[in-house]
């Protein structure tokens, strides 16, 4: 999967493109941008707002509508200028994120086929988690303005936007990151990565593609690309046991019915012909062509590669949910839910660009989505 990671800012921008391996949890940085790319956009936690709250309820659709509820309540300027997005964490606290309207717009308009719109705060978390830790501090510099964070099992509990006076919040525990002054060039803890240390959140970005914890003002589900990929390959895993087997048993079942007519040719010959010599078996042409076709192996194309640009279109075209993929030699079946018969074109146009791909079935369920299912040839 190709990602394009981007820290956004007013003035410029820090770009950075890499080849993520989900699975191997592995990126490769690129040099040049890479076609049919996944991008990644993060807004400064300068140009955000933050609210956290707790409430008595689990289930996600009442955590909605309390959001916005209390968000209206929250918030002093008028609603429909502000867009927002939360992340619930394990215990049940949302971390909610809140930025103007029209910086989401001004992103969309700057970049094409934007993915996701997530905040810097998560890239420093995943930056965090890189080096294997869930809880720690972080101060991001940037030219005359720095971030702190304070995370405690991935959840940030204390967000400070900080001038010159960065050194209150600094000690040894504490991670720099960014444009940080050349004083603090001997820092014990610094976060390096192989790129500038003022592209770290861009690097943040690119990560989302093995840690999805974050936020996303586009409002598409959140989707843990790495758990689909294993469940999938589990289920096919387990198919292609089960088919091995069955062959292997016909495989043992053909051979003793071989052994049986190979012994009762023998008893034949000697009974009919030589009773000493050398018993030539007519058989051996069969069984030279049964070992053959046992050992022989078909090229096919990776199924991983197959389900790397299913999960890669998904994400573009912004499908609610795919709850089934049948692979096959030479030809895949999709079934899911889209929001629009536009989504699932686009869905259909980003995968037209592999394969052979047509819409077999569309129909609009009574919460007015649309249950459609895909066609698409090797």
């Amino acid at each position: 999967m190709d990602i394009t990671g981007i820290d956004y800012r007013k003035d410029t921008a820090f770009i950075l493109y890499g080849k993520v391996n989900p699975f191997k949890k592995d990126i490769n940085l690129l040099k040049n941008p890479p076609k049919n790319a996944t991008t990644v956009v993060s807004i400064p936690a300068a140009l955000s707002t933050f609210r956290i709250y707790e409430f008595p309820v689990k289930d996600p659709e009442k955590i909605k509508n309390l959001v916005k509820g209390q968000l209206q309540f929250d918030i002093p300027i008028p609603f429909e200028q502000i867009d927002y997005s939360y992340y619930i964490s394990g215990n049940g606290k949302v971390f909610c994120v809140i930025t103007k309207k029209d910086i989401i717009n001004e992103i969309l308009e700057k970049y094409e086929n934007v993915s996701i719109i997530d905040s810097e705060i998560f890239s420093l978390i995943r930056l965090l988690n890189q080096k294997g830790e869930k809880n720690g501090k972080i101060i991001h510099f940037f030219k005359d303005q720095s971030v702190f964070i304070e995370i405690e099992d991935n959840f940030p509990v204390n967000i400070q936007i900080l001038g010159n006076n960065y050194k209150e919040f600094l000690d040894s525990t504490v991670y720099i990151s960014g444009e940080y002054p050349e004083e603090l060039a001997s820092h014990d803890r610094i976060l390096n990565f192989g790129v500038k240390p003022v592209e770290n959140v861009a690097y943040g970005n690119i990560l989302r593609g093995i840690n999805p914890i974050g936020v996303d003002f586009l409002h598409k589900d959140r989707v843990n690309i790495t758990s689909i990929f294993f469940k999938v390959l589990i289920t096919l895993i387990l198919v292609f046991l089960v088919i091995d087997g069955a062959l292997f048993l016909n495989n043992l079942f053909l051979q003793k019915q071989i052994n049986e007519v190979k012994a009762k040719q023998k008893e034949i010959y000697l009974k009919y012909f030589s009773p000493s010599g050398p018993v030539f078996d007519p058989l051996m042409q069969a069984k030279g062509l049964i070992s053959r076709a046992k050992s022989s192996q078909q090229e096919k194309e990776s199924l991983l590669d197959v389900l790397d640009k299913i999960s890669a279109a998904k994400l573009k075209s912004g499908i609610e949910e795919i709850y089934r993929i049948n692979i096959e030699k030479d030809r895949f079946i999709i079934q899911g839910i889209g929001k629009s018969l536009k989504d699932i074109e686009k869905f259909k146009n980003e995968l037209s660009k592999y394969y052979k791909v047509s819409i077999e079935e569309s129909v609009v369920n009574a919460e007015g989505k649309v249950r459609f299912k895909i066609k698409g040839e090797k």
